[in-house]
């Protein structure tokens, strides 16, 4: 069995305060070499989050399905067992878990997490009694959880269940108006659409674009657009546009400017 890292402990006791001026993204492509396209390449997005993914694939002749098994094993810790540990890992790294601080739950989650589920330590008391952890955005990574959460309806509902669980006791905080249910089903969605394309080795597929109408019915179900006029005005409107995205990292503030848009041109919509 793997043992835990020992790289951030001080006699096996102690956090090592974390040194974090390195970064990360060291590898990414410029975003203007890049084309819609090949945003959900394999070779695109190993360059986003730890360095440690373009150095193994560069370096070890790793093929992309040696680079999966290698990224699921960094997430789980060893050999995917559906343990609640490897679940919540799972979770925390595309859902953006809200911990509650100073619970009891949330110190052995983020101790754990830090040294064998693949969490980013930022911070530590002085006494390090208290970690302040993340999961940094990780495409790559994101489609490796993507995988195993997906992997059957068991694990699917595993995970719901220790979630579920999570929640009632206090540990994860769920937002003020529901935003980690939002995530979940926005989430989920996206997931099943993915899983309907057709299967690209060159490609991740659960970091692919989705049609953004296939998205909504499998959002909101199939009948919204049934009466057929209201159809063929949102596929006249919408027909050609798509969404991406793989997971969700928290913001300390709003990085977009007021008038900003993602890049979607509004249509013009008349009542």
């Amino acid at each position: 069995m793997p043992e835990d890292s020992d790289r951030l402990r001080i006699g096996g006791e102690l956090f090592f305060r974390p040194f974090t001026e390195l970064g990360f993204n060291q590898f990414s492509k410029a975003f203007k070499d890049i084309d819609m396209g090949f945003v959900s390449r394999f070779d695109n997005l190993i360059g986003f989050g730890r360095p440690l993914w373009t150095a193994q694939y560069s370096y070890e002749d790793y093929g992309i399905e040696q680079m999966v098994t290698l990224g699921q094993t960094k997430l789980v810790r060893e050999k995917f067992h559906n343990t609640e540990a490897q679940l919540l890992a799972i979770l925390a790294q595309r859902f953006c878990l809200n911990l509650v601080l100073g619970h009891p739950l949330t110190l052995d989650f983020e101790k754990e997490g830090v040294a064998s589920h693949m969490r980013y330590l930022i911070a530590t008391t002085e006494n390090r009694d208290m970690l302040f952890s993340t999961y940094p955005s990780e495409p790559f990574l994101s489609h490796c959880a993507a995988e195993l959460l997906w992997s059957s309806n068991r694990v699917l509902r595993s995970a719901i269940n220790v979630l579920t669980s999570r929640l009632e006791r206090g540990m994860v905080d769920k937002g003020k108006t529901g935003e980690l249910v939002a995530r979940l089903l926005l989430s989920f969605a996206k997931d099943i659409c993915c899983r309907k394309l057709e299967m690209d080795e060159q490609h991740l597929q659960y970091c692919r674009s989705v049609g953004l109408i296939s998205w909504l019915e499998a959002l909101f179900g199939g009948h919204i657009f049934r009466e057929k006029v209201l159809s063929q005005r949102v596929d006249a409107l919408f027909g050609n546009m798509e969404v991406n995205f793989s997971h969700w990292i928290g913001m300390d503030e709003n990085i977009a400017k007021p008038d900003y848009t993602g890049g979607i041109v509004k249509p013009d919509i008349k009542p």
